[in-house]
């Protein structure tokens, strides 16, 4: 009797963990309030073993990316992680390096990574703006996992009840053959739930937490054609005309190495041979 009782118990367990692997409707089930003389409008609740509990709010991750332009890089870096630190968030990473600016000049920029409460999200993101003297580029984005998450957490008490189920035949093994098996299963049972309440964990900390990554360089000012700009401007110009005419010149004395090497080799024999024949017919001339 105890054996049948086993071996039940063991099929029924097979049966859930058939219906945790996909085979059968997942358990949560969504369902509207049907009580006498509730209200229509009454809010849908989930089942969870067989108690209702309130729809879960909506799990949404919230990243950003700016590009900041300051007078005063460093001194930006400094503020937007303050407010970061400020508004419950943290510094994750930041890396400086220098970025030529294609005539020989180098800046620093500085690329910082933090993460700040969701709630503090948009706040954060406002002032920020006005640490910097231009907002070159920025962009936001949004992700709803509201039903993976609620997916991860059906899976989790499927397990769990299958672990469960589990252990109760491991008390009633009556060899190490059954009880080897039963352990195999559990570890397998458990590795499923490791594996979903991690990702449930992942979710969670996306969720509470948004990650804004920030690339904050050197502001240069819009060159203009009056005043400061003009005089920058004509120092360009006599800079093209100087090394312009230090190509024309190089070029020319270049030109010069090669005609003068042909000139000694061809032209001197040539002049003297025309020379000579010239004299020699004027002889044959007068006589």
């Amino acid at each position: 009797m105890v054996r049948f009782v086993r071996t039940w118990l063991f099929a029924v367990t097979l049966l859930i963990h058939g219906c945790a692997r996909g085979e059968a409707p997942p358990l949560p089930e969504v369902q509207p309030a049907t009580a006498p003389g509730a209200k229509s409008e009454s809010k849908p609740t989930v089942s969870i073993d067989g108690v209702a509990a309130a729809k879960p709010s909506r799990k949404v991750i919230r990243n950003a990316e700016m590009t900041l332009d300051a007078t005063d890089v460093p001194l930006a870096e400094q503020k937007i992680t303050g407010l970061a630190e400020q508004l419950g968030g943290y510094t994750v990473s930041s890396e400086r390096h220098q970025v030529s600016d294609g005539e020989g000049e180098s800046s620093l920029t500085i690329d910082v990574t933090v993460r700040v409460p969701a709630e503090k999200f948009q706040e954060f993101l406002t002032r920020s703006r006005a640490v910097a003297a231009r907002v070159s580029s920025e962009t936001t984005s949004g992700q709803d996992v509201t039903e993976e998450f609620i997916d991860l957490e059906a899976r989790i008490r499927t397990e769990r009840a299958l672990e469960a189920q589990y252990l109760e035949i491991l008390k009633d093994a009556k060899s190490v053959k059954d009880a080897l098996e039963v352990h195999a299963h559990l570890a397998e049972v458990r590795e499923q739930i490791e594996k979903a309440d991690g990702r449930r964990r992942f979710l969670e900390n996306q969720t509470q937490l948004s990650t804004v990554k920030f690339s904050i360089r050197k502001f240069v000012p819009e060159i203009r054609t009056s005043g400061f700009g003009f005089v920058v401007s004509l120092r360009r110009a006599a800079s093209d005309v100087v090394e312009v005419s230090a190509m024309l010149l190089s070029g020319a004395i270049r030109v010069l190495g090669i005609l003068v090497p042909i000139a000694a080799i061809v032209g001197l024999p040539s002049f003297f041979l025309i020379r000579w024949l010239r004299s020699r017919r004027r002889r044959l001339t007068q006589l």
